[in-house]
């Protein structure tokens, strides 16, 4: 007589399944003001503002199968930071720790 609960849902992976949503719905706010651009725009915002970085987020196998943008043109670098949404407070640590001033810096992020 084995009875699940809950249409067979835990309350457990239930206020995981609420914790992971508002996180989303947190992310997708603070992210409002950015927006996707082409390769070429991000290039000229590269190569225009001393400011502007690039972060490339792509997992090892990606980077592997196809390097980061060379940048030595507008003698600039590209920061790697693999992200893993399983840890993604590492990511953010790693991400600030290479920026001395993250509140000024101009980050255009490869993530694909």
């Amino acid at each position: 007589m084995n009875r699940r609960r809950n249409n067979g849902c835990s309350p457990d992976s239930a206020a995981a399944a609420v914790a992971k949503i508002g996180r989303l719905f947190l992310a997708q706010e603070y992210f409002k003001k950015y927006k996707a651009v082409g390769a070429i725009d991000a290039f000229r915002k590269l190569r225009d503002d001393p400011e502007a970085q690039l972060l490339d987020i792509r997992r090892g196998k990606s980077v592997r199968f196809m390097a980061s943008p060379n940048l030595r043109l507008i003698e600039k670098s590209t920061v790697q930071v693999e992200f893993d949404e399983e840890d993604e407070e590492r990511f953010l640590k790693a991400v600030l720790a290479k920026f001395p001033d993250p509140a000024n810096t101009v980050v255009c992020v490869l993530d694909k």
